[in-house]
């Protein structure tokens, strides 16, 4: 038995609890995490969302494995409560592009994300960067481009399995998706 939860928009539940109580019940918890979310200021930015199964939960965060790590809670819900998005690094755009690129075919996705997030304007963007830069006059550059967003085929969240013969199959098979946080939720807990 399958059943995921999504985590965005952010979830009102206690994950420390709600993870606790279905690993309790034989659940196997596998976590759909953007990587590319909650880095270290002195790391590069991955470019990837991982799916890493999760073992245990305690005080210190959420035990994972592929790799083995133990990831503290803030992290795991800046992860886990993330938009369907990808970051890709502005060296993979140049790299490919040449004179003979079609970027047309940016605008003819039939998933409207590629429009809202104005794939084309940010593509031109680096590359328009990347020829200043190639000129020397930076200096007309307020900023570099690190990253393009594009749309993710992935849904941050958690994928419970269960086996079938479990005496909680009923309640997995039957759970309802989690509440969303509401307006005034987010609002108090940012202080």
């Amino acid at each position: 038995m399958v059943t995921f939860f999504k985590f965005y928009p952010k979830r009102d539940v206690d994950l420390y609890t709600w993870m606790a109580e279905w690993i309790s019940k034989g659940a196997v918890p596998l976590a759909s995490l953007n990587l590319q979310k909650a880095v270290h200021p002195d790391f590069l930015i991955p470019d990837a969302w991982h799916h890493q199964m999760v073992y245990g939960v305690g005080p210190k965060g959420i035990y994972l494995t592929n790799p083995i790590e133990v990831a503290s809670w803030g992290i795991i819900q800046e992860q886990l409560c993330s938009k369907s998005v990808l970051l890709v690094r502005r060296e993979d755009i140049i790299s490919r592009w040449t004179p003979f690129s079609n970027l047309y075919m940016l605008t003819q996705s039939v998933d409207t994300q590629w429009s809202n997030l104005n794939v084309l304007g940010q593509v031109v963007n680096v590359l328009r960067e990347e020829k200043l830069l190639e000129k020397n006059e930076s200096r007309y550059l307020p900023s570099i481009t690190s990253h393009v967003q594009i749309p993710a085929v992935y849904d941050s969240g958690i994928t419970m399995f269960l086996k079938k013969d479990s005496l909680y199959y009923s309640e997995l098979l039957n759970a309802k998706d989690l509440p969303i946080i509401s307006e005034k939720e987010k609002n108090i807990a940012a202080g």
